[in-house]
């Protein structure tokens, strides 16, 4: 089940932060990056072996193979995949940036040369989840900009295939050169080459923390994107929402990897309460539940408005207070506490569901002549429900704003 916070309980640094991330990874990278530079495709092989469980004889996916993917897919999806690439080759279209010479009248000239990366690496996931999507806005762009040369590596199954959605969707985009192999040995053979796999000038796409890891270590050696990391989403939310929503965007990246992080930050304990439910729910339904619930439960986090301390003071003449009235809103109510000069006394917790008017009658403390200057009531309330009366003898104040 997801944890739920108290606001603030959560530094901002460490709001995303993973319970479960890889030992070692820094080092584990280097020493496959360091393998692949060594060994080249003998190297490439043996982690396809080692990680994929697969025998390969050829790195490199051939055109039957990719025609073949293409038949095997429903031609919907086809469709689809169409669209969104019209889609994303309109809007990218419109980024495209050109040369231009200025001539000043002293004979000074300026000018700018936009000149096209040569050969790009596109990294696509396909080890837990197939992500065609990655390849289209990975690739279409750079077609736009006119990259000469685009390489894809993409794991493979343990048959030794690629999945046919990422293969159809690399047919759509325009993608002929495509390897089999992932992981910072993929990211390895794009930024330093191999006998098979060409050396590029950039790599982009996400990836596991081993991918995010090998991109930081290759940097300088070739250009990429970014580091992007396992999944991360966080979501805003007041209590005009929809749990079932919300529930549902941060399952979206949870599927995606055991270490992705989905953080909602509500000012309303009520609806990250229902969050939870919600995604009790929801995660059972999921084909990917097993992913889901490990990110969710080791990762997960909800930061609310929780019910916080609040102190209401009311002041009295002299005189015998007989019973003292709180009426709260239904939550847990921590204790009360009556004070004067020579007496202390503090009612047990207990819900205002189960007692909604709960009544503090003095004498049942034992106390015989109760003169009191003032009243001191502290009770757990959520700011959301800061509406507290205060009802004593000669005065009844009601408090709106509670901090």
């Amino acid at each position: 089940m997801i944890k739920i916070y108290k606001y603030g309980e959560v530094s901002n640094d460490e709001i995303f932060a993973r319970d479960n991330i890889a030992s070692n990874v820094e080092g584990v990278v280097t020493g496959i990056i360091a393998d692949v530079i060594a060994n080249g495709d003998k190297a490439l092989y043996a982690y396809a072996k080692k990680f994929d469980k697969a025998d390969l004889t050829s790195l490199e996916v051939t055109p039957e193979e990719i025609d073949e993917a293409v038949a095997s897919v429903a031609p919907e999806f086809l469709d689809i995949l169409r669209e969104a690439a019209v889609n994303i080759r309109a809007f990218h279209e419109k980024q495209v940036r050109g040369s231009f010479i200025i001539s000043e009248k002293d004979g000074v000239v300026v000018g700018q040369k936009v000149t096209p990366i040569e050969k790009v690496g596109l990294y696509v996931p396909g080890g837990t989840a197939a992500y065609p999507s990655t390849v289209l806005m990975d690739a279409i762009p750079a077609k736009i900009a006119g990259c000469s040369e685009i390489v894809m590596v993409t794991p493979p199954s343990a048959s030794g295939k690629v999945n046919p959605v990422i293969l159809a969707a690399a047919k759509v985009a325009g993608v002929t050169r495509i390897f089999k192999m992932g992981g910072a040995q993929a990211i390895a053979a794009l930024a330093y080459g191999t006998e098979s796999v060409p050396r590029v000038d950039k790599i982009v796409g996400p990836g596991n923390a081993y991918v995010a890891e090998a991109k930081k270590q290759v940097f300088g050696r070739v250009s990429i994107d970014m580091i992007a990391g396992p999944s991360e989403i966080l979501v805003v939310a007041d209590a005009t929402c929809n749990p079932k929503f919300v529930a549902a965007d941060l399952l979206s990246q949870a599927e995606h990897d055991r270490m992705a992080s989905a953080v909602l930050v509500t000012d309303t304990y009520e609806l990250a309460e229902a969050v939870s439910a919600e995604l009790e729910r929801q995660i059972p339904l999921l084909p990917r539940a097993e992913i889901a619930r490990e990110s969710i439960d080791k990762n997960g986090k909800i930061t609310a408005q929780y019910p916080g301390s609040t102190v209401i003071t009311a002041t009295m003449p002299s005189g015998q207070v007989s019973a003292v009235t709180l009426t709260v809103d239904p939550v847990k109510v921590s204790s009360v506490s009556i004070s004067s000069s020579d007496r202390a006394s503090v009612l047990p917790s207990r819900t205002a569901r189960e007692n909604s008017a709960m009544r503090a009658s003095l004498s049942a403390f034992g106390v015989e002549r109760p003169f009191f200057q003032s009243l001191k009531v502290e009770l757990e309330i959520p700011v959301s429900f800061a509406t507290l009366y205060v009802v004593v003898p000669f005065i009844e104040r009601s408090c709106s704003k509670l901090t």
